[in-house]
């Protein structure tokens, strides 16, 4: 359904990921497989009993494979050790997460000292789960170094600090009200604080440099977005490790970044890359169906629909089953959804899957400015059923709506300026429609360069508008500068559909 500006994942819903691996309990679950016998007695792993039917006695161990013969089969055995070998690394996770929980308590109340206590503990309990080259143990002893460089604040630092956080939240809100530029501002404005305090090799100051590149992003400047994104993963690697939750949601924030400046493939590595470490941890699902869909939208944007359809459809059921905390997911699937039926020019499907998209918007959202772009997607569609005074209403209304929110520079006002320009070139007003269509490419260009299917997708309707205004000549270098475009898009399709989708592994591991 044309080219969206890919927006980063923590501004369009919140991409959640458990801190650590450490914190992610696996359970001791001792349900008896299927088709196995009642438990009658409690066995120990060498194969004796208490020799009653009742319960093992409180210093005694229940096992999963109790059955009614007296010394377990060989698989039973196993079975059992396994499970208390699961229960023991569950304590030892629990123990890790209540550590950290302590520490930043301790941080919180600025007990620096107790704090460093408990960290060096923390640290013991992350080797003896992961050993001591693991990206778990780098990042819990570069916590403690955290901890070492508050401790060395003044009193006036720590209240830098504390007015830092408080210029953070306030950035939160202008994001969440669509004012990218002022959340810009505030952003930087904390990153200079950080950077006075010589605190710019933190956990935390990563976060906020991530929070920086999306706003560049959410303002066209791709390339400044770029360096941020690097230098945010240089940080995280430092402090969290590569296996690390906060790697993995740069990463798909990056996967959008590289799309918007036209290089899908590595797009597709970042994504998947992030999917990988998402699923080792175990995080929760809604980062793995985030990772999916990011996965189809890629393929819709090098235009292999049916690859897509079917990636995101995936996405679409495993988002539906989570419920309410799924609504915003199944949301944005069914946008990309729609606009898959758009470009397979099934638009009376793609009305339909728009406006369900939409309802599910509002109710995750309320009266957000992301609404304010899914309209001007359902005017598109409207322009191709017959409906060419609601679309022209909407876009009308759109623009002026976006460039007070976004500002008139955003990659987001762009899309209400093709929409209602291609309206206009439908209905032969070529002299109004090719100012709107200069205004978007002009502004798609600055962000994605002159390469990118985004500009592609205005130049046929830009000749168009040419022509009819006598303009032949350069009419036909638009289009020629399409047909290359569209050339660099097959190779790259090409590269992305070499394996085939059913290979790919799609639920979680």
């Amino acid at each position: 359904m044309g080219s969206l500006i890919y927006l980063p994942s923590a501004v369009r819903r919140g991409f959640k990921f458990v801190l650590a691996a450490s914190l992610v309990a696996s359970g001791c679950s001792k349900s008896p497989a299927p088709g196995e016998t009642k438990q009658v007695a409690a066995t120990s792993p060498d194969g004796s009993s208490n020799g009653s039917g009742d319960a093992a006695k409180p210093d005694q161990p229940e096992f999963i494979y109790a059955t009614q013969q007296t010394n377990p089969t060989p698989a039973e055995t196993e079975a059992n050790k396994a499970w208390l070998e699961r229960c023991a690394r569950t304590a030892i996770e629990n123990k890790a997460a209540d550590q950290l929980k302590k520490a930043n308590d301790l941080q919180t109340k600025e007990d620096f000292a107790e704090a460093r206590a408990v960290f060096k503990d923390f640290v013991a309990t992350e080797i003896e789960l992961y050993g001591e080259q693991s990206p778990q143990v780098k990042a819990a002893k570069n916590r403690g170094v955290e901890n070492e460089w508050l401790a060395t604040l003044s009193p006036d630092d720590i209240k830098q600090l504390r007015e830092c956080a408080k210029i953070e939240g306030e950035a939160a809100k202008e994001t969440a009200q669509g004012h990218f530029q002022e959340a810009l501002n505030k952003g930087l404005q904390a990153a200079q604080i950080y950077r006075r305090l010589h605190g710019d090799n933190t956990a935390e100051y990563a976060k906020l440099v991530l929070f920086i590149a999306d706003k560049y992003v959410l303002l066209g400047d791709f390339k400044t977005a770029a360096a941020a994104y690097q230098r945010a993963l240089d940080v995280i690697e430092k402090t969290e490790g590569l296996m690390s939750g906060t790697y993995a949601s740069a990463l798909v924030t990056m996967s959008g970044m590289w799309m918007n400046l036209g290089d899908f493939v590595q797009a597709m590595h970042a994504v998947e890359n992030a999917k990988s470490i998402v699923e080792t941890l175990g995080a929760d699902e809604a980062s793995s169906i985030y990772c999916q869909m990011t996965l189809g939208v890629i393929h819709k944007e090098v235009g292999d629909m049916g690859g897509a359809q079917q990636i995101i459809q995936q996405a679409l059921k495993r988002a539906e089953a989570l419920g309410p905390n799924g609504t915003a997911l199944s949301a944005e699937c069914l946008q990309h959804l729609a606009g898959i039926s758009y470009r397979q020019q099934n638009f009376s499907e793609a009305e339909a899957l728009q406006l369900k998209a939409m309802e599910l918007m509002q109710q995750a959202f309320g009266e957000s400015p992301i609404l304010i772009g899914c309209r001007c997607r359902l005017a598109r569609i409207y322009m191709q059923t017959g409906k060419g005074a609601q679309a022209e209403s909407i876009l009308r209304g759109a623009i002026p709506e976006e460039r007070q929110a976004f500002g008139a520079s955003s990659p987001l006002v762009s899309y209400s300026l093709q929409y209602l320009g291609e309206l206009y070139v439908s209905q032969h007003k070529f002299a109004e429609a090719a100012p709107l269509l200069t205004e978007a490419i002009t502004i798609r260009e600055k962000g994605h360069g002159p390469n990118h299917p985004a500009i592609a997708e205005l130049l046929e309707p830009y000749a168009t508008a040419l022509r009819g205004l006598g303009r032949g000549a350069e009419a036909d270098e638009f289009i020629a500068r399409k047909q290359t475009i569209d050339a660099n898009t097959v190779v790259v399709r090409e590269k992305l559909t070499s394996t085939p989708i059913a290979s790919r592994p799609t639920e979680r591991r």
